[in-house]
């Protein structure tokens, strides 16, 4: 996983971190669902989150404050690129099984598609 590169927080544990994004993560979908969808917006609520599970994990909310400018762009952009997910095992193997199975099928009456909660 990635870390805050500021010396101030480098001695957080990623596991501290990943603690404390689950029950942020878990919290924030209670208080907005959807990834905070017409009331906070995505990034805010993202934000929200990485601030959450990095002063659970630790960090004193003052110093993780002064951080955020550099800390949270630099997660969100990561995370909107390719290399920072991975296919579950088998995936890739199910999905070319099931279009397989689809162009056998008299007029296509299986329909495959992918569901993804990326906001």
């Amino acid at each position: 996983g990635r870390t805050c590169k500021d010396e101030e927080a480098a001695h957080l544990a990623p596991a501290d971190i990943e603690d404390g994004f689950g029950l942020a993560y878990g919290r924030r979908c209670l208080e907005h669902p959807c990834f905070g969808s017409g009331r906070l917006g995505s990034r805010v609520w993202w934000e929200e989150v990485v601030f959450e599970a990095y002063t659970h994990a630790g960090l004193d909310p003052d110093v993780c404050r002064r951080i955020m400018p550099t800390l949270f762009p630099e997660l969100f952009a990561h995370y909107a690129t390719a290399d920072a997910w991975e296919l579950h095992e088998g995936a890739l193997c199910t999905l070319e099984s099931l279009s397989a199975l689809r162009a056998q099928m008299p007029g296509g009456a299986l329909s495959v598609g992918v569901i993804s909660n990326w906001d």
